[in-house]
């Protein structure tokens, strides 16, 4: 197919224009992962409020749990004391007293954990309460970055509207078979870079040393020409510059 000197002019430019767009599109592209990172921090701390809240309500119920144990215990000793009165042998009196000590014991080992559970009710509290005065100052902050992200999301979506307005412009002065073969590389070679300079009889895309002919072909310009080895159309960096002005 034929590719004259301002068609290759062409084709760089669109190339130059389509890098332009794709950074734009890469920054773009990292917008919503800063904002997933961000989302999730807030979510993690709404998850350590709700974990500490969860710790605060199962130490409640704990503690409930031990009071009413201890409510048990105390009732048996004040029912086994009761008995001490209307025991008829000396056997039986030291059983129930055996029984009331013991009592009494697990009554001591129940206040001691009830007042550990308050202790640790009382860290707990702590803990939520900076954990929801941590959560207010820093989600307003991780919202507020959200929102400068938004921002500068709109704006690089503005500019590569404007880029692409750009790029739109030069579509239609380069023929359209030629311009089908430069889309079909773009989608396949990384970074979308479908043309090559030829660099002292080099191909600049994959360093590869091109046969003099094609050399040549290039440099008349008269037909397409591209890399045996990378298949990216050949320009000369010349050719390809803007003709000065007269």
């Amino acid at each position: 197919m034929p590719l004259s000197k301002e068609t290759a002019r062409q084709l760089v430019k669109l190339q130059e224009q389509d890098k332009v767009i794709d950074a734009l599109q890469a920054d773009i592209d990292k917008i919503p992962k800063a904002i997933a990172e961000i989302q999730a921090r807030i979510e993690a701390r709404k998850s350590r409020l709700h974990d500490t809240k969860k710790r605060a309500g199962d130490i409640q119920i704990r503690r409930k749990e031990k009071e009413a144990q201890m409510a048990a215990k105390e009732a048996d000793i004040k029912k086994r004391s009761g008995e001490l009165n209307t025991v008829k042998t000396n056997e039986a009196f030291r059983a129930i007293q055996s029984e009331i000590e013991q009592a009494k014991a697990a009554v001591g080992d129940l206040e001691t954990a009830i007042l550990t559970l308050m202790d640790e009710a009382d860290q707990v509290a702590k803990d939520e309460k900076g954990i929801s005065a941590e959560l207010k100052v820093e989600e307003g902050k991780d919202l507020e970055e959200i929102g400068a992200f938004e921002n500068d999301k709109k704006g690089l979506e503005s500019k590569q509207a404007a880029e692409k307005a750009k790029r739109d412009a030069l579509v239609p002065s380069i023929p359209e078979d030629v311009l089908k073969h430069y889309e079909h590389l773009r989608k396949r070679k990384a970074g979308g870079a479908a043309l090559a300079p030829v660099l002292k009889n080099m191909c600049g895309g994959c360093r590869i040393a091109l046969p003099p002919q094609v050399v040549v072909e290039v440099v008349k310009a008269s037909k397409l020409q591209t890399c045996e080895a990378c298949h990216r159309i050949l320009y000369m960096p010349d050719a390809a510059a803007p003709t000065p002005a007269s």
